[in-house]
């Protein structure tokens, strides 16, 4: 379940996709450490999962559940510790979102209770849910490494431009120097800093407060963002969030 903030339309050539964490948290990370072998961005576009050089991770799991209990979905966002081919979060912070389906009411919680998995660097993630309500108590869901034929790599100047999306109504400009500013969907103000992860991996840190009284609660609070450039099938930025369970996103074309 989405929440929209934004400003593009999804089938647009730059897709920036903007992962926050609704934990809040500290600003880039470490360059000088050694980046994540797990960095980069898997799944694609409309349903990425991004992950950067320090092993920071976000994105969003649809359940393949029975009708009964309706269309589950689980955000999750933590820190992944690779070891070998497999690696775990011992922060992680999961959040589910149930959408009813026609029925008696009473759909069980799946409780998520931890995140795990494999991956294959350059190739395939693939993530464990693990919740005690699961038969099997482990869900497992596979995703490719998502290359862009244009975007190799990460850099201010190349994420540096104005976007905006007119059916959302927001707006927001990225400069050279690492700074965002603008409007979101909802009417919020957008401040905040944007650095590269990792030169050698297509994926962006963006620390931003949301001010305004039409904030829905957010008013003030600083959140980390994740992003990527998608260079087809149009320029856009795209923004995904760990909103407590609710996935929230931002949107943005390439002006």
């Amino acid at each position: 379940m989405k929440m929209f903030w934004c400003a593009c339309a999804r089938a647009s050539a730059v897709v920036i996709v903007l992962l926050l964490s609704a934990c809040g948290g500290s600003g880039s990370g470490d360059s000088s450490a050694t980046p994540s072998p797990l960095a980069g961005v898997y799944g694609n576009s409309l349903d990425p999962v991004v992950v950067d050089a320090s092993g920071r991770m976000i994105g969003e799991i649809s359940l393949d559940t029975p009708p009964a209990l309706g269309a589950v979905y689980i955000v999750f966002s933590g820190t992944a510790k690779a070891d070998g081919n497999t690696w775990s979060s011992s922060d992680a912070v999961l959040g589910q979102h149930i959408v009813p389906f026609t029925g008696p009411p009473g759909n069980p919680t799946l409780t998520p209770t931890g995140l795990e998995g494999t991956f294959i660097p350059g190739e395939s993630l693939t993530i464990n849910i693990l919740s005690p309500n699961l038969s099997p108590r482990v869900y497992t869901q596979a995703y490719p490494a998502y290359i862009d034929p244009v975007y190799k790599g990460a850099s201010l100047n190349l994420i540096a431009g104005s976007y905006a999306r007119e059916s959302y109504g927001t707006a927001f400009t990225i400069t050279p120097a690492g700074t965002i500013t603008g409007t979101s969907q909802t009417g919020c103000a957008i401040a905040g800093s944007v650095t590269a992860s990792d030169p050698a991996v297509n994926v962006y840190t963006i620390s931003a407060t949301l001010t305004g009284e039409s904030c829905r609660g957010t008013s003030g609070k600083r959140y980390e963002f994740l992003a990527f450039l998608v260079s087809q099938p149009s320029h856009q930025i795209i923004g995904i969030a760990n909103l407590d369970g609710t996935q929230g996103v931002l949107f943005g074309d390439r002006q």
